[in-house]
């Protein structure tokens, strides 16, 4: 018998394109100190239609893996090798939370310094142009029911601060200094399985969007690469973990690293004529010029983190697990991706004329 021959990709007709209710409300207030002004802002959000996405081509055999007691599926008809439908969902919320102390331009300096809380909740992200990825991808105990769950893009916690300074700031030549802070924490993320011998535990044959059971004690898993004692340390080391022994972790359950930058602006003004000539230099980063191993920004590539492979089960019904090298060997194997670009200090010049 040949293999499968083909997906199909349709739309519900009743889809209706995303659309969500917002309220924003926000007040300043001029503070009795140092010309300050005070702001504090809320937003709230909530989904009214969304992106949904099925595969029609699996159904629920209605029996349960034994250990977790994850619903197990079966292919309705294997010449295919899925049937996408793209749909709508209610389900979804936002909230953003800011505060803000600010200083207005005074005898030359101005600045700011503000803290924003976020939370984001979505059934599926929508990330890519395909709707097998986007289904696949979107990790879930039923990929065709998947629950409320963080966003891949919420960041719950940012502090920023700016200053900045003019000197000779009444002067034709003035020269203006900045610089800004960011400090945020990281973006969520999932532990899932990494590729098994037969694709997926809950065999809906994707192996991408399989949350991860972290077994709680001992005799609760087998090993055939690794240790329970080096299992136990990874899971200590991180509270998602901890909170998830016995059970099946969350979807975004897990935070990325916290990562800070800071970025240093210098402008120069030239008047020529009846024309403004602005020279800028601009220093991103610029922790990492002095020391190599600061402003590195770390984090779970496409969101999920895959450091077991499942092997199957052993004659009494315990999951085999085979760890990673980042589980086995810490030490000598980094457990997050390193953005190239965003960790490195960089520069640059401008010119802009005024005219």
């Amino acid at each position: 018998a040949g293999g499968s021959s083909g997906e199909f990709n349709f739309i519900d007709p009743s889809f209706k394109m995303p659309s969500l209710w917002r309220v924003n409300l926000a007040y300043d207030q001029q503070l009795p100190w140092w010309d300050l002004i005070g702001t504090a802002e809320i937003m709230i959000g909530q989904t009214v239609d969304d992106v949904a996405f099925r595969n029609i081509n699996i159904e629920p055999t209605g029996e349960t893996l034994g250990f977790d007691g994850r619903p197990l599926f079966r292919t309705v008809d294997r010449d295919f090798s899925g049937a996408y439908q793209l749909g709508n969902t209610d389900k979804g919320d936002a909230t953003n939370f800011a505060i803000k102390l600010e200083r207005p331009y005074r005898r030359g300096v101005w600045g700011y310094v503000s803290y924003a809380y976020g939370d984001s909740n979505v059934i599926n992200d929508g990330t890519s142009s395909r709707a097998v990825s986007n289904w696949q991808f979107n990790e879930a105990l039923n990929p065709n029911d998947p629950p409320l769950s963080r966003s891949d893009f919420s960041v719950e916690h940012r502090i920023n601060a700016s200053l900045s300074y003019r000197f000779n700031a009444e002067s034709r030549w003035p020269t203006t200094v900045s610089g800004f802070y960011n400090l945020q924490s990281g973006r969520p993320y999932s532990y899932i399985y990494d590729r098994q011998p037969f694709l997926s535990i809950n065999t809906e044959n994707f192996y991408s969007n399989d949350l991860m059971y972290v077994p709680a004690n001992e005799g609760d898993v087998e090993f055939s690469r690794g240790t329970w004692e080096q299992w136990n340390a990874f899971v200590e080391g991180e509270e998602c973990l901890r909170n998830a022994r016995g059970g099946i972790i969350e979807r975004n359950a897990c935070d990325g690293p916290w990562f800070q930058s800071f970025d240093i602006r210098i402008a120069q003004d030239l008047p020529i004529k009846r024309t403004h000539l602005q020279l800028t230099f601009d220093l991103f980063n610029f922790f990492n010029l002095l020391d190599r191993d600061s402003g590195a920004v770390r984090y779970a590539n496409f969101n999920t983190l895959a450091e077991v492979n499942y092997e199957g089960t052993n004659d009494e019904g315990r999951p085999i697990y085979a760890l990673s090298g980042v589980i086995t060997d810490p030490e000598d194997n980094e457990k997050f991706e390193i953005s190239n670009t965003r960790s490195r200090w960089r520069a640059q010049i401008g010119v802009r004329w005024t005219f």
